[in-house]
């Protein structure tokens, strides 16, 4: 007779026991977590919502003043100081495109004219920014997880859906990036609704925020590839081409709108044309602005084109070795608008930085994440020395600072090239015999995949 199904049977076997496991049938039916539950309770949430938001307070209270000098996290796109200046001038009757001043679309200086001088409103709008980007990319990582049939828990996270707004939401660049007022939030809440309606497979709110990514900075347009494989994977055909049509159909109406706010085009040579052309050459974390600083006046028309080509050329080869998974083509697409635009800040790696934990599939394939983590700690560290040095000291150069710059592209061009091939690798690894040797044949699937 059988005392409890739970406890393992003994039999006595050369004087021993010997375990034996009990009959399956004998087992009584374990309820399981399901696959894909939230196993973050609500308090937890909310408790980490409010130190996140303190945290925030105080960096806006105590080094908002340092922090808006740093031109890691302030450039003519993003700067909020520039935006003050640009609604006093339309205030007083002025033009805000007159100038070099002002480089943002007439819908941002119209939204932001309404609550600009209101007390506590912008620190509160960009902390809310943060809060609604970290639990939207929450939500968005557990609908990709959920759809790749990956388990949200593994031996080392208990839930990464939620690690993925904990990465975002407690990343001191994005705290630092919140006490600067920085633009740059408003875009990554932008990405992390597109994230999520691609996954969702809403066509509406895809169009509407894609057209609005392109209006804001034109360096976005690899988002409408992303959008594309992005339907085209789970959908028909008439799906694509109707996010496509719709999204072109929003950037005409944002342009429009703009017109009508502004009362004629001439926003456009500040806005389109100063992001095609970058004249602006204040020192930032790209590669623009020494490389023509160093380039004789009569080249510059050729390098500029050729930048923005380069830019471009990895849209499409990108799109097609990683279309198996368009959240992978999406994460590296804005390390690549990251590392090759023209006015790049440290709030756009935020964005990818949290959403790489989700990749549990390939993850343990990555090779150089000591190397790539490094590389970043030591940008961070140096970037502010080497500033100092040049700046303030006059003890250094042009030299040191970008130093510490191109040290940070090559940190997310080595972070690029080893998410590709951990993908490669993890897809032949499922659909190459045993006996094959996997890493000699990466780049011939890569090419004929």
């Amino acid at each position: 007779m059988v005392r409890s199904s739970k406890k393992r049977l003994s039999v006595e076997t050369m004087g021993a026991e010997e375990e034996v496991e009990i009959p399956a049938e004998w087992k009584p039916e374990m309820k399981e977590a399901p696959l894909f539950e939230d196993r973050v309770s609500r308090f937890t949430i909310v408790r980490e919502l409010v130190a996140g938001v303190l945290l925030r307070v105080v960096a806006i209270v105590f080094f908002s003043g340092y922090l808006q000098n740093r031109p890691e996290l302030v450039t003519p796109l993003s700067s909020i100081s520039r935006l003050r200046e640009a609604i006093h001038l339309k205030r007083s009757g002025f033009s805000a495109y007159d100038g070099d001043l002002f480089h943002m679309q007439p819908v941002f200086l119209a939204a932001f004219d309404v609550v600009i001088d209101l007390p506590f409103v912008i620190p509160s709008l960009f902390i809310l920014f943060d809060v609604v980007t970290a639990l939207v990319f929450r939500h968005a990582a557990r609908a990709y997880m959920r759809d790749r049939k990956l388990s949200v828990k593994t031996q080392e996270v208990q839930d990464i859906p939620h690690l993925v707004f904990l990465c975002y939401f407690f990343n001191p660049i994005t705290i630092a990036s919140s006490a600067v007022f920085n633009i740059t939030a408003f875009s990554n809440l932008l990405i992390a609704l597109f994230f999520l309606a691609v996954n969702k497979q809403c066509v509406l709110l895809s169009a509407f925020v894609t057209s609005l990514l392109v209006h804001q900075n034109l360096h976005y347009i690899p988002v409408f590839a992303v959008q594309i494989v992005g339907f085209k994977m789970r959908s028909t055909n008439s799906k694509v081409i109707a996010a496509l049509l719709a999204t072109l159909t929003g950037f005409g109406c944002w342009n429009a709108l703009s017109a009508h706010l502004q009362g004629s085009n001439d926003f456009l040579p500040n806005t389109y044309e100063f992001s095609l052309l970058f004249p602006d050459l204040h020192p930032n974390m790209g590669i623009f602005w020494y490389h023509f600083c160093m380039t004789f006046e009569h080249f510059q028309s050729f390098f500029t084109w050729v930048f923005q080509v380069n830019y471009l050329l990895y849209i499409f080869p990108l799109a097609f070795i990683l279309r198996g998974d368009p959240s992978v083509y999406f994460v590296v697409m804005l390390i690549t608008m990251a590392t090759f635009a023209p006015y790049p800040t440290l709030a756009d790696i935020c964005v990818y930085l949290a959403l790489i934990p989700m990749f549990t599939n390939f993850r343990k394939y990555i090779r150089y994440t000591l190397v790539i983590g490094c590389a970043y700690i030591s940008c961070l560290v140096l970037s502010p020395i080497m500033w100092k040095m040049w700046i303030i000291t006059g003890s250094g150069n042009a030299n040191f600072y970008f130093a510490a710059t191109i040290l940070y592209d090559v940190a997310q061009i080595f972070l690029i090239t080893d998410i590709v091939y951990a993908f490669l690798r993890a897809d032949i690894h499922v659909s190459c015999p045993r006996n094959v040797d996997v890493d000699k044949v990466v780049v011939c699937f890569s090419l004929g995949a």
